[in-house]
C-alpha cells in the first residue's frame, strides 16, 4: 500500500508543473542588435595547420635533432589547404610551419 502510494505522489510531480503561473519573458533591454550586429559578434571559425620536419618522422614531438634535409616537401599544394579550410567554413587559417629548438 505504501508503494502504490509512493508511486501515485511521483506521477503527480508532472501536473504540478502544469499548474504553475506562467510568467511573460522579461522586455529587451533597448537598443535591439540588427542582424548584421549579431553576425559580426559570432567567433570566426579558425583552422590550424602544424607542418614541419615532424610531419616527416613520424613523431608527434620533435628533439630538435632531426635531419634537415627530411623537411622538403615537394608535392606540397598549400593552396589545396585554404580550398578545403574555405569550402568547410573556416574564415581564418593559421599555419605553424616549423617549431624545432
Amino acid at each position: 500500500m505504501t508503494f502504490l502510494i509512493l508511486i501515485l505522489f511521483l506521477l503527480s510531480f508532472p501536473l504540478l508543473s502544469l499548474s504553475a503561473p506562467r510568467k511573460p519573458p522579461p522586455l529587451p533591454i533597448l537598443p535591439i542588435p540588427s542582424a548584421s550586429q549579431l553576425q559580426w559578434q559570432l567567433p570566426p571559425m579558425a583552422i590550424f595547420f602544424h607542418f614541419g620536419p615532424n610531419t616527416f618522422t613520424n613523431s608527434e614531438w620533435g628533439s630538435g635533432h632531426a635531419d634537415p634535409s627530411v623537411f622538403n616537401p615537394t608535392l606540397l599544394d598549400a593552396s589545396q589547404w585554404i580550398r578545403v579550410a574555405k569550402d568547410a567554413g573556416f574564415s581564418r587559417v593559421e599555419a605553424l610551419i616549423y617549431r624545432e629548438r
